[in-house]
């Protein structure tokens, strides 16, 4: 499992990437508030029963997760500005506040109408865009929910398909596109490999795909009793609401939110410095790299701040 993350340990949050995070743990812990992330596929049947087939052992001896990212954009994103156009009246769209801490540009309608992806100021790159969400369930299934990878093996291309990221406990997390559907179809694909085999999902799946035809017997079974041993239901919003009034931790709290968005920025810092980095997940800070470090925050425009 994952070690037990201590909120006395993060420090005063400054500005940006990692230090978000921090604050939100900070903030829910401090405040005793129910955290739910939108990694929704937690709360999905074909992936809570591949999650537990990895988990539980079924696969034996599980060695790699596979976790998809986007197949547009770059992890490298431009930081250039879109041509000004006028603003409209502050009462349609309030430019100074849409920006909110990002830096000052101009306005752009397609800013506001999804135009900010792949624009270093606005997004996590092609790996951050799926991998908010597939990080999460593969570090879930390998037991690795509350903690980042140590270790991140740089690719020379322009998206981090291939990169290796690797635990503490030896499993590796491959980023893959897998732009040809060779190990899943659909969008956010997971797959864990075992020594006894693999399972993989997707969005769009009618049942995941597995390597032993027989696993699927115990399909519900294995979702059943998952659904018994933590009391949550197979509805990400029902696990939040139920969470509100029973004070229990959400499928998708803080901590989990908080580790696996730090291993799509430590991804991500991989690609811009075109180099492997290694990352102390306990003190959240790159290993004997000063240049990487800093990386973990950046400045906030006024008035905005943590």
């Amino acid at each position: 499992m994952g070690f037990q993350y201590d909120i006395t340990s993060v420090g005063t949050p400054k500005a940006g990437v990692f230090a978000e995070g921090q604050a939100v743990v900070r903030t829910a812990a401090e405040y005793g508030r129910v955290y739910q992330t939108g990694t929704q596929r937690l709360s999905e049947p074909n992936h809570v029963f591949c999650i537990e087939m990895a988990r539980t052992g079924r696969l034996g001896k599980v060695d790699t997760a596979y976790a998809h990212i986007a197949p547009w954009d770059t992890a490298k994103m431009p930081r250039q500005w879109k041509e000004a156009q006028p603003e409209p009246p502050k009462e349609e769209i309030d430019w100074d506040a849409w920006l909110g801490p990002c830096p000052w540009r101009p306005y752009n309608e397609s800013y506001a109408s999804g135009g900010w992806r792949g624009d270093y100021d606005f997004h996590t790159s092609c790996i951050g865009e799926w991998g908010a969400h597939t990080f999460a369930q593969a570090q879930m299934g390998i037991g690795m929910g509350e903690t980042s990878p140590i270790k991140y093996d740089y690719v020379d291309n322009d998206s981090g398909d291939g990169m290796v990221t690797r635990f503490a406990n030896g499993i590796k997390m491959v980023l893959e596109r897998d732009m040809e559907g060779k190990i899943w179809h659909g969008s956010c694909g997971v797959r864990y490999e075992g020594t006894e085999g693999w399972v993989s999902t997707a969005d769009g799946y009618a049942e995941p795909e597995v390597s032993n035809p027989a696993w699927m017997q115990d399909f519900k079974k294995l979702v059943g009793d998952y659904m018994a041993r933590t009391q949550r239901p197979m509805s990400h919003m029902r696990n939040w609401l139920d969470c509100i009034k029973s004070r229990r931790q959400t499928v998708s709290g803080p901590v989990m939110m908080h580790c696996s968005m730090s291993t799509v920025h430590a991804a991500n810092v991989s690609m811009w410095l075109k180099r492997d980095l290694r990352f102390d997940p306990v003190k959240e800070e790159f290993v004997n790299d000063e240049e990487a470090n800093r990386f973990r925050s950046r400045a906030m425009r006024e008035p905005w701040t943590i």
